[in-house]
């Protein structure tokens, strides 16, 4: 790259940000800029690739984050990321823009409830609640057990499942991994992630990508 990006730190209140800030222009110059965030088992150097080189090219700086894993409250990575980024004199404070993607489509449009200087939101996807988004994970013969609270049988019926299919594998052992929990415990979790009650309070316009053939989050 003709301007490389630099790597930084930021403290949250209970857990470290890492970002990378990639500039468009060397120039003293504020100009608008991206940041980007993936979601449920993404990196943010991912993020560069899928819609950073694109910003920068239309002159957008551009900056990537990864967050303490996969958190409800995720205004608590973006407004330090947001205070960091206002004391820059390279980026015009009031012109930048959040985008999410994937489950980051939900984190993003979280952010912006409760982090208001922020200009613009791209949820690409737009995930409302994350609960429905992940109900299509569990094969039908471990939903029921889900529905009747039975832990060890979704766990273990789940699981079971999942030692001979591929994806459902992936999918429970990223889970596992995100919420740090066994399958039943992470479903519980992801229940009350939504954006239901909250999602008026997004004073920022927001765009929402609806990918016609998505595997996971179609409607």
């Amino acid at each position: 790259m003709a301007i490389p990006g630099v790597r930084h730190t930021l403290k949250g209140d209970e857990f470290d940000i890492p970002i990378i800030v990639y500039r468009a222009s060397l120039h003293n110059v504020r100009l608008p800029t991206l940041i980007l965030g993936n979601g449920f088992d993404g990196s943010q150097e991912e993020m560069l690739h899928a819609n950073g080189f694109v910003a920068l090219e239309r002159g957008y700086n551009v900056i990537t984050y990864e967050g303490p894993g996969f958190i409800a409250e995720w205004e608590k990575v973006v407004t330090p990321l947001i205070d960091y980024l206002q004391t820059l004199d390279f980026i015009d404070a009031k012109r930048v823009r959040l985008l999410g993607y994937s489950i980051g489509g939900f984190l993003c449009a979280r952010a912006a409830c409760f982090e208001h200087r922020i200009a613009a939101v791209m949820c690409i996807d737009g995930v409302f609640d994350v609960f429905e988004a992940f109900s299509n994970i569990p094969p039908p013969d471990a939903r029921v057990h889900l529905e009747q609270e039975d832990e060890r049988k979704f766990d273990s019926v789940i699981e079971g499942i999942a030692s001979h299919a591929t994806n459902l594998r992936w999918a429970i052992g990223q889970l596992k991994w995100s919420f740090m929990a066994p399958p039943y415990q992470a479903f519980r979790t992801v229940r009350e992630i939504s954006l239901k009650g909250i999602s008026d309070q997004i004073e920022c316009p927001v765009l929402i990508g609806d990918a016609e053939d998505d595997q996971f989050f179609k409607g």
